[in-house]
């Protein structure tokens, strides 16, 4: 499978079909089994089927500290009415933040915030969110969302949460004190999630003008709070997964004779 990023990626023009404003279902923070640092049982291809039968017009697979792009999923995406917008889930400073529209040159740069602020001054089209910030996982932004709120176009709501707990409740005030879209993504890992926890943008159907349309604020989230039992059940699978990966990690790999 082929993947390419190029530095034109990101700024597509809308065609006459695409220039009328829409609500357009998304989801941006998603994973696949192509994701080499994860453990994940379907594929892109897979996911994109469900989506389209659950009327999503845009999806990102943000891959953990990985740029993945494919042509061939750009055009099956693109046969199902679903517009890919390329995006990873890249660690900077020890912390992982959702970068969008960047090309590889770019995401080997990225080192630090400031980097980070270099290129949104260099690139009109780059976004980026602000995944999970204050859930209780060793990557998560906590105090460096405020310290570096001007680097950030929105703030992410988590699927992963319950009436008794819920830590998406200081992000949303993060965002409101600062003027940030707060939108809602799967973060999907399991692909019986997904559908549950999205984003509608009022944009046209082009990159361009869907990333002004989430500095615009021009969002609704759709999310509910899952049940108690169902959130327990999913902080043991989501400890198990963290482990799979860490043993994935660390396994010696067989050198080569």
């Amino acid at each position: 499978m082929k993947n390419t990023i190029s530095e034109g990626i990101g700024m597509q023009k809308a065609s006459r079909s695409d220039k009328a404003l829409n609500d357009l279902k998304a989801d941006l923070h998603i994973h696949s089994k192509e994701d080499k640092a994860d453990s994940i049982k379907y594929t892109a291809k897979e996911l994109i089927d469900k989506a389209a039968r659950l009327n999503f017009d845009v999806l990102s697979f943000t891959f953990h500290d990985c740029l993945f792009w494919s042509n061939d999923i750009e055009r099956y995406a693109e046969s199902k009415g679903i517009l890919l917008m390329p995006g990873c889930e890249k660690i900077i400073e020890n912390c992982e933040v959702l970068v969008y529209n960047i090309s590889k040159e770019d995401f080997r740069s990225l080192k630090t915030f400031d980097d980070l602020r270099r290129l949104r001054g260099k690139k009109r089209n780059v976004l980026v969110i602000a995944p999970h910030p204050y859930f209780i996982l060793s990557k998560t932004l906590g105090k460096n969302l405020e310290r570096n709120i001007d680097v950030f176009d929105a703030v992410e709501k988590s699927w992963f949460y319950c009436r008794l707990i819920d830590r998406n409740k200081k992000a949303e005030e993060v965002a409101e004190k600062h003027s940030k879209a707060f939108i809602a993504t799967s973060d999907c890992h399991y692909i019986e999630n997904f559908g549950k926890s999205y984003a509608t943008i009022h944009s046209q159907k082009d990159i361009l003008s869907i990333v002004d349309a989430i500095r615009g604020r021009k969002v609704k989230s759709f999310s509910r709070h899952i049940s108690f039992a169902s959130f327990f059940f999913n902080s043991i699978r989501i400890v198990l997964h963290m482990l799979t990966k860490l043993t994935k990690s660390t396994k010696p790999t067989k050198k080569n004779k």
